[in-house]
């Protein structure tokens, strides 16, 4: 295997060390977006909202300086090099309406409960030729493969029928097994070498095939969600669902993958920013942007009405992290962490990221196996729906729960209020 000349190491360092403060396929953050922001927050919420949800371990401190009247964001930790400036508000009665537009069902106890709404679809993963270079494909003896993306892609078809017998407006990130991007993995080997570097290059021998390596994950997990974010941002809706399904331990050799005993339930919603991503001004730039949207009881409230119908569904216990900086458990929904996953980051607007039952567990491989049908089948001596009809119809049954019990303007949730938010 051909080691890559250290001259080219040499001259790609230098360069990268002078772009070092945006992390790889970033752009220079627009920080006068955030200026619509001025006196939309109070201090108190601010720093709940920092310090609980989107930097638990106060890595973004590291980069401000607050008073009681406003803080600064610096690009360094010595505070030298500002980037933005925010101005609080100091009593309720001064909040700014925050420029983050608000839709809400016209009349969400009638017949169409969830007209008014725009909800966007974003089926996981890119599928197709791309599915075994995602490593969302497996195969077990002679069943029939299983593809990540054709269930999530399925899943979100059911999704969206039924959303629109409610009555809402449905569009999609996309809606084949097709990248979004037009970007391919070959045409990042400079930013995947750049990526060896920022992770400490004594831990990578830069062979072509770490290289290769990286590059193909640059494709699928930055320039793909990168894209779709885009059209999340043209298509402005009020709400986005991100479909997955999960999987378990693969066992020690993937390409023999095992099953494991039972499914478990997550659902990840916008936070947990990690000190070393921060070192990033393009990440600092999305911590700010999602936590002045002021999302988190929406993404909260909805991904917790979710939770609940899926648990009565599948029976499923709680995903537990240990040991796992990069997820925060949020207490009031033990099936709800905060992440700071790419689609959670980038799209604009409330997001839920959806994590299903897991692939190759045998309580759902077989239900997998068996794809979507009408009615119920006897399937390991049990009569039951098509899985793909259960998922979908928990995920709307949680969004369709959420607004029928909202009672005041998401609004006045925003501001706040010591008896709601005292840690």
């Amino acid at each position: 295997m051909r080691v890559i000349s250290f001259f080219l190491m040499g001259g790609l360092l230098l360069s990268f060390l002078h772009a070092g403060r945006l992390s790889p396929l970033s752009s220079e953050p627009d920080w006068k977006r955030l200026h619509d922001y001025q006196f939309t927050i109070t201090r108190e919420r601010f720093e709940f909202l920092l310090d609980h949800v989107f930097s638990v371990d106060r890595g973004m401190r590291a980069y401000l300086r607050i008073s009681p009247e406003s803080l600064t964001l610096f690009s360094d930790s010595s505070k030298t090099t500002p980037l933005f400036s925010l101005f609080f508000s100091n009593e309720f009665s001064s909040v700014r309406p925050n420029p983050q537009e608000i839709r809400y069902p016209q009349n969400p106890l009638g017949d169409r409960p969830l007209q008014g709404l725009r909800i966007c679809l974003d089926p996981g993963h890119i599928g197709g030729e791309f599915s075994k270079l995602e490593e969302r494909f497996f195969k077990i003896e002679e069943a029939t493969p299983v593809e990540e993306a054709k269930l999530n892609l399925m899943t979100c078809r059911l999704i969206e029928s039924m959303l629109l017998l409610y009555g809402a407006e449905v569009v999609w990130t996309k809606q084949e097994e097709l990248p979004v991007t037009k970007i391919r993995p070959e045409e990042l080997h400079d930013e995947a070498l750049q990526w060896i570097f920022d992770l400490g290059v004594e831990r990578y021998l830069p062979v072509e095939s770490e290289i290769l390596k990286r590059a193909n994950m640059l494709f699928y997990r930055t320039a793909e969600i990168r894209a779709r974010a885009e059209r999340v941002q043209d298509l402005k809706p009020d709400l986005t669902i991100c479909i997955h399904y999960n999987a378990g331990d693969w066992g020690p050799n993937p390409l023999i993958p095992k099953l494991v005993e039972k499914s478990k339930l997550v659902l990840f919603i916008t936070g947990g920013f990690m000190a070393n991503e921060l070192k990033y001004d393009d990440q600092k730039y999305d911590l700010m942007a999602q936590l002045l949207e002021q999302n988190f009881e929406q993404e909260l409230g909805l991904s917790s009405k979710i939770s609940d119908r899926m648990k009565e569904v599948f029976k499923m216990l709680p995903e537990q992290y240990k040991n796992w900086p990069a997820v925060i458990p949020m207490k009031e929904a033990p099936y709800v962490y905060a992440r700071n996953l790419a689609a959670n980051r980038w799209f604009r607007g409330p997001t839920l990221f959806v994590e299903g039952p897991y692939m190759n567990a045998k309580d759902a491989y077989e239900r997998i196996l068996a794809g979507d049908y009408e009615g119920q089948r006897e399937i390991q001596g049990s009569m039951v729906s098509s899985i793909h009809h259960d998922f979908a119809l928990s995920v709307v049954q949680g969004v369709l729960d959420y607004y029928r019990q909202l009672k005041k303007p998401l609004e006045e949730n925003r501001k706040f209020s010591p008896a709601i938010w005292n840690p």
